[in-house]
Formats: structure tokens, sequence, C-alpha cells
């Protein structure tokens, strides 16, 4: 029984030496943190294909480097592609420097694309493209050109759900690349969401259910029913399902593996598309006139000065006269997309705004995820809703995923936390902040109750430095005055600054979460 080699930085969780030793060294070990030893023999050598299926915040993407790691060593597989959301693309180069992964991932850029292969194919590594990709022909022959002149290469895709759809140009034109992969790997947090029909797209990458076509996978698997018996209402032979996924994949659970641990805080940085950037610039340069003209500085200066900030990250500014003027169309928020893929991947989320207008573009975006809401008393009467009510569906009804929640408005005294006997939430996403300890303090509390079973998991946004120290003052609960004035820095290198030195403003957490 061989030991997992861990070869990053930093230590590994055991869900994560759980995971390897499933898809790489061929045997089980524990059920979850707690269980005794129990070996149970697999198979010999590395899965080909095999889901990393952790739920949220549980090192996925670690677990992946190190397994990539572990083929570059024993298996001299020096090449390989990762397959990611556009939010995300960036972060496997960023996550492979921090862990001190010893292969380049390149970032790939569609307006550099000849240059960007012609990098990947002479240096070897691991090229990061996003699902978006696959709709444009041109570029996906050229990467398959590259691939097929390489020696060996594996496959990655990061949050595998969104090759769902069986019959979207990129779910067929992964499945295809797969087809000459060393090794597949899934990662999602949340396999599949509507119904079972989502793996087969997903197990089929991995050489699963061969010569199984969609529908007989969907007739097997899943419980139709509504119009025409065309709407998936559940699961059927849950059994042969859970059989066949234990073969290829390990689900890992953090009601099991995170069980008593404590409150654990990320800070997701973002980027701004040029239309934010331009407006954030032009903020900062009126900012930094006033720091040299002499006047003295409050802390109202600088906390205006953050909640424009924080506005024109959410993708419009106000004016004055609170007259709305967007910046940039909610398709192309990089904040907003991040809180998509994070949705996608949560059984129960609870999402805070502040600004009436991030609710209206949050619940259009989600509406996937049959959100309720709850907002401002006037706008809940007029929309004709009841806070008991949307609280009631989204405790209680599994189709209701997602709670978004102005921040002042629920604060005091409500339980968004689940249903024990069917989905507990534990996860809380602050979209904006209003910098209020009590607000803060107050809304963290939401999601926590006496039957909650994991730790409760919390995400904020940065995306400049000064960003930073306002998200560690709240998380601490420290004072916000000293906060303010002692951080209101001029963020001189514009709004990306915090990329100078990440690992500064990223100190901001607490709790056992060195490998978000």
């Amino acid at each position: 029984m061989k030991e997992v080699e861990w070869l990053l930085k930093g230590d590994p969780r055991p869900v994560q030496l759980e995971a390897l030793r499933r898809s790489y060294y061929g045997y089980s070990l524990y059920n979850g943190p707690n269980a005794e030893e129990d070996y149970h023999f697999l198979r010999v050598g590395p899965a080909v294909g095999w889901g990393h299926f952790l739920e949220m915040r549980m090192g996925k993407t670690p677990t992946a480097l190190n397994e990539m790691a572990l083929f570059k060593f024993d298996h001299n597989i020096n090449y390989g592609v990762i397959v990611a959301p556009n939010t995300y693309k960036q972060a496997w180069q960023n996550e492979g420097e921090t862990f001190g992964f010893n292969l380049p991932i390149h970032v790939f850029d569609s307006a550099q694309c000849d240059r960007t292969l012609s990098k990947f194919k002479r240096e070897g590594g691991y090229l990061s493209i996003n699902y978006e990709v696959f709709q444009h022909t041109h570029l996906v022959e050229k990467i398959f050109n590259v691939l097929n002149n390489v020696p060996k290469f594996g496959l990655v895709l990061d949050e595998s759900i969104k090759i769902k759809n069986n019959t979207s140009p990129a779910s067929m034109a992964i499945r295809e690349m797969a087809k000459d992969a060393k090794f597949i790997r899934l990662l999602s947090g949340l396999p599949y969401s509507q119904g079972p029909q989502d793996l087969y797209p997903q197990l089929r990458a991995i050489r699963q259910f061969s010569g199984v076509n969609f529908y007989a996978f969907k007739n097997k698997f899943c419980k139709m029913g509504g119009f025409k018996g065309k709407s998936t209402k559940g699961v059927k032979n849950e059994h042969l399902l859970k059989e066949a996924l234990e073969k290829c994949s390990f689900v890992a659970k953090l009601d099991v593996w995170a069980k008593g641990k404590k409150a654990q805080f990320f800070v997701d940085k973002l980027s701004l598309t040029p239309k934010q950037k331009a407006h954030y610039d032009e903020m900062e340069a009126d900012f930094v006139t006033f720091l040299d003209s002499g006047e003295p500085v409050s802390a109202a200066h600088v906390m205006t000065k953050m909640m424009k900030q924080q506005q024109i990250a959410s993708g419009f500014m106000y004016d004055e006269h609170s007259e709305i003027h967007p910046i940039e169309e909610p398709k192309n928020l990089p904040k907003l997309q991040r809180v998509i893929d994070i949705v996608e991947n949560s059984p129960k989320t609870v999402i805070f705004y502040h600004y009436n207008a991030s609710a209206d573009m949050l619940v259009e975006a989600l509406k996937a995820y049959n959100p309720c809401v709850i907002r401002s008393k006037q706008r809940m009467i007029a929309d004709g809703q009841d806070v008991e009510e949307e609280k009631h569906k989204f405790n209680n009804d599994p189709k209701h995923r997602v709670m978004i929640a102005q921040l002042d408005r629920t604060k005091y005294g409500h339980d968004l936390s689940g249903n024990k006997k069917d989905v507990v939430c534990s996860l809380t996403v602050y979209y904006e902040n209003t910098y209020s300890l009590d607000t803060r303090s107050q809304t963290e509390m939401r999601t926590i109750t006496a039957h909650q079973p994991v730790a409760p998991r919390y995400i904020d946004f940065m995306s400049c430095p000064t960003d930073a120290s306002f998200i560690k003052a709240l998380v601490a609960k420290t004072g916000m005055t000293e906060a303010v004035l002692g951080h209101y820095g001029k963020d001189r290198g514009g709004a990306t600054a915090w990329e100078d030195d990440p690992e500064k403003c990223l100190n901001t957490h607490q709790g056992d979460n060195s490998q978000s």
C-alpha cells in the first residue's frame, strides 16, 4: 500500500490524500477523516478517467495539480490541457505558482492564439483555456493540431458540469479531445443539477458507459414527469448509479470531511473589464487630486471612495441624484460570472447584496436556479412577495437553491440555513458589503443553526488593494475606522495593483482555507 506523494508546497488535507489514493494509487482507505482505516483495492495503477467530485472549497485544484505532477514524474506526461470557466482560467496559472507546480501553465488568449500555442508546444506544460473557445471552430482546429504533435497529454476539466449539455459544441469537442488523452480528470463540486442526465457527457469523457447512448442512460437513471413526461423529476436505479460512480469518481461531502471545523473565509480576486478599469482610474485620479490638495482625509471620504469602487465592480455607478449609470453589460461582468460559477457548484447559496441594481442583475442571471429574494419592504410589496414565504421556499424546497438577500433587510433574526432533512446551506457570498461591522456580524449568523453539520464558508470579492484591508477588518471584526484611515492608500497602480503583491493583499483569511 503506497503512501501518497504530495509534491506541492504546503500540507495536504485528508480529503485530498483520499482523492489521490482512489484516482492515482488504486485503493481507498477512509470514508471520512474520523473513520477507521478500511483498505479496499480498486485497480492497478492510475485511472485513465476519474472524477474528483469534491464539494466547493475542499481543494480540488491542488489535488489535480499534484496528480498532474505525479503523471509527469511517473509517466513522463509533460503536456496537458485544462478547460475551465473563463473566470478561473487565469487562476490556474496563479495556483500553479502558489503551490510550486513544476510545469508552466499557459493561459490561452484567442487574440494571441498562434503565439500562445507555439510557446505551449515549445516549453511543454498545460494550456489553460475556457469552455467558450470550443464555440470557435478555427481555434479548436489549431489546438487539436498542436495536441496531435506532442508526445502525450493529459486533460483536466474544471467545473466539468459545464459540458452537461450533451449536444453543445464544447461538450462534443471536449469528448473528442478526451479520446486521445492519456488521463482525464473531472473536477466539480456538484456534477449534476437538473438530473442524472447531466452526468452522461462527463462520464463519457472519462470513458465510462461506452456503447450506451444518451437516451438509454436517461431512461435508466432519470425519473421523468411533467408535461408529456419530458421533465426530470428525480433519480431511479439510484443504487446502480452510485455503484457506477464509485468505480470512476470520488464524491466528497462537506458534512463528512469538514465537520467540526471553524468558519472559513475566502477572498476571490477579480479582474475588471476595460470599461470598469477606465471608470476606476478616473475615480482614483480624482481621489489622488483630493489627497494632494492637503485637505484632511476623513473616514467618510474614504468610505465614499470604497462604495464607488464597489459599484464599479458591480457594473454601474450612482450619481449625486441617485440615478444609475450602467458601465458594463451583465454578461461581461467578472463578478457576476464568478457568482454563477459558484452557485452552479453549490447545493444552496445565500448571496448578500447592497444595491438594488445588483439584485435585479442577480435575479436575472440566476433564474435557472429559481432564486428566492428578500428586498426592501416597499419592493417586496410592489412585487407581491412575502419574506416568510421566500425563506420557506429556500429552506425547504430543493428546487430553490439560491437566496438573494438585501444586507440590511436580512441581518436580524432570519434563518437561511436550509433544512437538515434535505439540503443544509453553509455557503454565504458577499456580492457587496456595507462596511458595517454590525451588518457583517449579523449576516454571517444567518446560515448558522444548531443542526449545522459543517463549517460555514464565506466568500468576499476583491478588485483592488484597498478591498483587502476592508475585508480583513470585516472578517476579523476589528475597527473599521482604523481600517479606513490606516489603509486608504493611493491605488496608483490601478484597479489590478494587487497582482504586484497578491500574498500581502490576500492575507485576509481565517480557518483552514490555505488551499482554496
